[in-house]
C-alpha cells in the first residue's frame, strides 16, 4: 500500500469499518434491552448494512416509539454525533419526491431530542431550530438553480447521493471564479469521511448537490463541522490535478477532488506548506 493510500485509508476507510461495528453494537443492544428484535424482521428485511439497518430503524419506527429514550441512551452511551440528527432531517426534506409529504416528516423529527422546530415557507426554503447550534436554514438547490438548465438537467436525471467529489467537480464547470472545498466531516460516531462541496465565497453560500442543498457557509461550517483540506479555485483545478498526477501514483479512476485532497494531506502530515508546484514528488525517478 503506497503513502497515499494509506492515509486514505486511516481516514476513511479505517473510520467506515470502525462506524459499521458500532452501529452494529448499538442495534444489537436495543434488540436486547427492548427484546424486539422479531418485529423488525420484515421492516429492515432489504437492509444492506448495519448503518442501512440503523437508518431504516430510526426512520420508520424510533421517532414515533416508546422507546425512543431507550435507543438515543444507548446511542449516547456510543458518542452519537448529534449533529447528524440535522444532517439526516435536511437529507429527508430535500430528497422528498412529493413536498405534500414534508409534514410527516417533520412531525416524526420533532420527536429527536435535539430537534426544536422545523417550517417550510411553503416554496424553498427550510428552517430547523436546534438545541445544539441554532437556527439552520436552507434552500433546495433544485429550486435555486431552476434557471440554469444544466444544473436543473443533472439534479433531475442523475443520482447524486454519496457523489459530492463528482458534484462538485460538475458545478466548477460552469462557475471557475466559485471554490471547489474538500473537506473532513466527522462520521456518526467515530473519525471522519471526506467530503466535497461548492462555496460562492462572494455570497457566502455552500451548494451541496448530494444533499440539494445551498446553505450559508457559517451555518454549513457549524452542521457538517468541516475541516478544510483542499480549497481550489475552479479555473485552477485542472492545473492542480496535473500537478497531482505528476507528483503521484493514485487510482486512475479515483474522483479528481480526492486525488488533489489526499495529495494536500499528505504534505500537510509532513508539514510542507509552500506552493503546490514545487511540492516533494512521491514518484520514483527514472534514471
Amino acid at each position: 500500500m503506497n503513502i497515499i493510500d494509506y492515509i486514505l485509508y486511516e481516514i476513511e476507510i479505517k473510520s467506515e469499518r470502525e462506524n459499521e461495528e458500532i452501529f452494529r453494537k448499538v442495534l444489537d443492544e436495543f434488540y436486547s434491552v427492548t427484546n424486539t428484535k422479531h418485529i423488525y424482521k420484515i421492516l429492515l428485511r432489504k437492509s444492506y448494512s448495519n448503518i442501512d439497518e440503523f437508518l431504516k430503524l430510526k426512520n420508520k419506527y424510533i421517532y414515533n416509539s416508546k422507546d425512543i429514550n431507550e435507543f438515543f441512551s444507548i446511542l449516547t452511551r456510543y458518542n452519537y454525533k448529534y449533529t447528524h440528527e440535522y444532517i439526516d432531517l435536511i437529507y429527508d426534506l430535500a430528497h422528498l419526491q412529493n413536498p405534500n409529504r414534508n409534514l410527516k416528516v417533520i412531525k416524526k423529527y420533532l420527536n429527536s431530542p435535539v430537534i426544536d422546530d422545523v417550517s417550510f415557507n411553503g416554496k424553498d426554503c427550510f428552517t430547523i431550530i436546534t438545541s445544539l447550534i441554532g437556527k439552520l436554514e436552507f434552500i433546495l438547490a433544485s429550486k435555486y438553480y431552476a434557471n440554469n438548465e444544466n444544473i436543473s438537467e443533472y439534479i433531475s436525471f442523475n443520482n447524486l447521493v454519496n457523489r459530492c467529489h463528482d458534484n462538485t467537480l460538475f458545478m466548477a464547470q460552469f462557475f471557475e471564479d466559485y471554490y471547489s472545498i474538500t473537506s473532513l466531516c466527522p462520521n456518526y460516531f467515530s473519525g471522519f469521511y471526506h467530503h466535497s462541496y461548492t462555496l460562492n465565497s462572494e455570497e457566502s453560500l455552500i451548494t451541496d448537490l448530494g444533499f440539494n442543498i445551498v446553505m450559508d457557509k457559517t451555518i454549513y461550517y457549524k452542521l457538517f463541522e468541516s475541516k478544510d483540506v483542499s480549497v481550489i479555485l475552479n479555473k485552477n483545478i485542472l492545473k492542480e490535478l496535473e500537478i497531482t498526477n505528476t507528483k503521484t501514483n493514485q487510482q486512475y479512476n479515483r474522483c479528481t477532488l480526492l486525488k488533489i485532497a489526499l495529495y494536500k494531506e499528505y504534505l500537510n502530515h509532513i508539514g510542507y506548506s509552500g506552493k503546490l508546484e514545487n511540492a516533494p514528488s512521491l514518484c520514483k525517478r527514472l534514471k
